[in-house]
């Protein structure tokens, strides 16, 4: 990123950044009786409008440089994982955000505006650390509230991330992780939780080289290969010996790929806390 004059590049994000941790808005900090930055709010403005620099890279080279030199020093990188979730980011008062769509909150049981935000970071049970994230529209016309913008130039990169925000949320997860994989490569774990927990995204896990932890969703529609047949969750859990007390209920080894190369994983039923 550069900036052709005024206040340098270091500056006007370095005031961008704390405003994360000063808990004002951009006028608020400005504003203030001894403020930290002597720019007007639309130098601030400008500069987060610019097309050509590219934040995601930015924020995976920060985020690498905070766990190589402030986490590492006092934790081992075994204990860290990479981490994917599917959280909302509602608008309920916009009208005309770009990208603005209808998107179903199964954490709520019902339709909301705004984006679905694909986040990917890095934990180790204490702390985590974002390494990407995406804001994700709907591709069906009839939940879009507000289109994008035709007019825009298709080769920047205010293009792209438009266009990948319409594409389905596997996609994009692994455009996240492949970039991350990059800057971090000797993390070998990775957790999620039942919406991606498909085989075929495990076995593209599994090729790169990652170790997967994730929660399983019982549908009729995804089978594993036990004791030479393919069977269901439900019908597998029948088919396993079951243990008459403990958390773990048991367990069985399974195929994930039915067509290929075997991709064995273990699967381990856990009783529910509800029941206890």
């Amino acid at each position: 990123m550069n900036k052709k004059k005024g206040f340098p590049v270091k500056d006007v994000f370095q005031m961008i950044f704390l405003l994360v941790f000063t808990q004002k808005n951009v006028a608020g900090l400005l504003q203030s009786r001894h403020p930290l930055f002597q720019g007007k709010k639309d130098t601030l403005y400008r500069f987060l409008h610019k097309t050509s620099g590219s934040w995601r890279k930015l924020l995976f080279l920060l985020s690498t440089k905070v766990v190589s030199e402030a986490l590492l020093p006092f934790t081992s990188l075994k204990r860290y994982t990479w981490v994917v979730d599917d959280s909302p980011y509602e608008r309920p008062r916009s009208l005309k955000v770009e990208g603005l769509s209808r998107f179903y909150d199964h954490a709520q049981g019902r339709f909301s505006r705004g984006f679905r935000m694909l986040t990917l970071g890095l934990t180790d049970g204490a702390t985590f650390i974002p390494f990407a994230f995406s804001l994700l529209s709907s591709h069906q016309k009839e939940n879009q509230l507000c289109p994008m913008d035709a007019s825009v130039d298709g080769r920047n990169k205010r293009a792209r991330l438009r266009k990948e925000s319409q594409e389905k949320a596997p996609d994009v997860f692994f455009n996240l992780l492949d970039g991350a994989l990059k800057h971090c490569p000797l993390v070998s774990t990775i957790l999620f939780d039942s919406w991606f927990s498909f085989p075929a995204l495990i076995r593209k896990c599994a090729l790169r080289g990652l170790s997967v932890v994730c929660m399983l969703k019982n549908t009729p529609k995804i089978y594993y290969s036990f004791g030479g047949k393919v069977l269901s969750l439900s019908s597998l859990f029948t088919r396993i010996q079951k243990r008459p007390h403990g958390n773990i209920i048991g367990s069985g080894v399974v195929n994930l790929n039915l067509t290929g190369k075997p991709l064995l994983a273990r699967i381990v039923f856990v009783r529910s806390e509800k029941q206890k």
